[in-house]
């Protein structure tokens, strides 16, 4: 059984944060002693791990040898309306509905969307974005359905990207103030030209932290990402900005990068859905990951709808990338089949569990566990070995910053034409 050791860290705010912080980089034994103290090291003390690292479960020739995805599916992905999504969200369903119906076009979306943006540029949801761009792809949109010819559901829908994956004409900044600085991206990362194959507008990069390492999206090159539901308080990160950009509901998705928790924290913190998608899934091709052997791209999402079809879009084999040979290809066939889980087992990491701290958080996860018991499931307790190697950072870090604002009331209103 996994023991875990109880660690307190100091908790710092202001000046004294800001000593703290001088004090590790003049004095080498003040970070080793913290280190130590808050058991950063144990790693180093762990004598009996002797396997290879590896992201693979099978053996390579293995999984090749029977894998049947040989190359990327050739037909779009889509869900069907009978069984969509609700919610007070607009969702690529409205998008798509509008269009179809005549009641607006993706130029004027286009419009309103870009206006959006701008008057909610203190918000930091957005850094950098091209106006010619998205109206360019949007009139190609607008010609499609008034030919009654759109490439896929997700066609005329805006969807941001974090600023670690690559859009041609923009900086690919990684949230520094000096990558790329003055260079441009000449080529889309594959998963943006995979959304743009199905005719989605990418609307620009949205904000992250520094090189993603923070879990706060707190950045003094770019500003903090406001969360929409109270503006003092953080998105989360690292992929903030997606997430408060989706949240706000200027757009119903946006694509977010996780390795250690960077979408799945910033839509728990903004009440989205959002995917850390397995790796190998989707093309990394394109991407700035610091951690490549665990960092993947994946949605955030207002609906679980908009979330799954814009992951089944972005997925597949890609040539450029061989770990995306060792994945099945994507399918949504049994997607709508929720009124049963029999078959499926859940483990539970009860050890890891029974450190939270908020009892609201395991309130919620006891509801979840009778509500999938309830479907067939069942629910087994594990262990991982290992896990208690330490993975918090030195300092919990709390952000308090204040923005002086009013709510922020953005764009359901998208999709009015402008009068």
């Amino acid at each position: 059984m996994t023991t875990r050791t109880k660690v307190s860290t100091p908790e710092l705010y202001g000046w004294p944060l800001i000593a703290a912080a001088n004090a590790l980089e003049m004095l080498p034994f003040v970070a080793n002693k913290i280190a130590r103290d808050g058991a950063m090291l144990d790693l180093r003390d762990c004598n009996d791990i002797d396997e290879i690292p590896t992201t693979l479960a099978l053996p390579e020739n293995y999984i090749l040898n029977n894998n049947k995805a040989t190359s990327a599916p050739t037909a779009i992905p889509k869900l069907q309306e009978e069984t969509k999504s609700r919610s007070h969200y607009l969702s690529f369903w409205d998008y798509h509905d509008a269009y179809m119906h005549k009641k607006t076009t993706p130029t004027q979306v286009a419009k309103n969307l870009i206006a959006a943006v701008e008057a909610h540029q203190k918000y930091h949801w957005i850094r950098s974005y091209s106006k010619e761009q998205i109206l360019k792809q949007a009139e190609a949109s607008t010609l499609r359905y008034e030919l009654g010819q759109p490439l896929s559901q997700l066609d005329g829908v805006f969807i941001p990207v974090k600023e670690e994956l690559d859009v041609v004409g923009l900086e690919t900044k990684f949230g520094t103030s000096f990558i790329n600085d003055g260079k441009p991206a000449t080529e889309n990362a594959t998963l943006v030209q995979r959304l743009m194959n199905a005719g989605v507008i990418i609307l620009g990069h949205t904000v992250m932290n520094e090189l993603g390492w923070d879990t706060f999206t707190v950045n003094p090159a770019t500003g903090m990402p406001a969360n929409p539901f109270d503006i003092s308080s953080s998105c989360g990160g690292s992929s903030g900005g997606s997430a408060g950009v989706v949240a706000s509901g200027i757009v119903p998705v946006a694509i977010g990068c996780d390795g250690g928790g960077s979408v799945r924290i910033p839509a728990s913190f903004c009440g989205l859905y959002g995917l850390k998608t397995t790796t190998g899934r989707v093309s990394s091709v394109g991407g700035r990951p610091v951690d490549p052997t665990v960092s993947v791209s994946g949605p955030i999402a207002a609906t679980a709808d908009d979330m799954a079809l814009t992951y089944a879009v972005m997925s597949g084999v890609d040539e450029k990338d061989p770990r995306t040979r060792f994945q099945p290809v994507m399918s949504l066939e049994n997607y709508t089949l929720t009124h049963t889980l029999e078959g499926m087992t859940i483990g539970i990491t009860k050890t890891f569990n029974d450190l939270v701290e908020e009892p609201a958080i395991m309130d919620q996860m006891t509801h979840f566990m009778r509500y999938f018991e309830s479907l067939g499931a069942k629910i087994v307790e594990i262990d991982i070995p290992d896990l208690a190697m330490p993975t918090s950072s030195l300092f919990a870090l709390k952000c308090s910053t204040l923005l002086h604002a009013t709510p922020a009331n953005a764009a359901n209103s998208a999709l009015t034409p402008a009068s």
